[in-house]
């Protein structure tokens, strides 16, 4: 819900289905309860959703320098796939990082 997607993958479930389902990005990571250590997540894509998925590349780099702490370069990509695209997990980074004390755990 926080990220505004239709469907997330723990890692676990995605490692067991990512064949049948290639359209796929990896999210975030999350603190499960009852699970010490984070959890990688994915977003099953479903078909239709968005014209084309040629700028999940973009996302992805996006991501990379988010967590590299190169947050300057990372917010002009999300901006531009959450104007162009309305992909809501762009838009939820942005939010995050306006928030600071809700940052994404990146």
């Amino acid at each position: 819900k926080d990220y505004g997607t239709h469907i997330l993958l723990s890692e676990h479930t995605y490692a067991q289905v990512r064949d049948a389902f290639p359209n796929t990005r990896e999210i975030s990571f999350a603190h499960v309860r009852g699970r010490g250590a984070r959890v990688r997540l994915y977003e099953l894509i479903p078909d239709g959703v968005y014209p084309n998925l040629d700028w999940l590349d973009e996302f992805a780099r996006a991501r990379t320098l988010f967590q590299a702490e190169r947050r300057d370069e990372a917010l002009p990509i999300f901006q531009h796939l959450a104007d162009s695209m309305h992909d809501p997990v762009s838009a939820f980074y942005l939010q995050r990082q306006n928030h600071p004390a809700r940052r994404v755990e990146d």
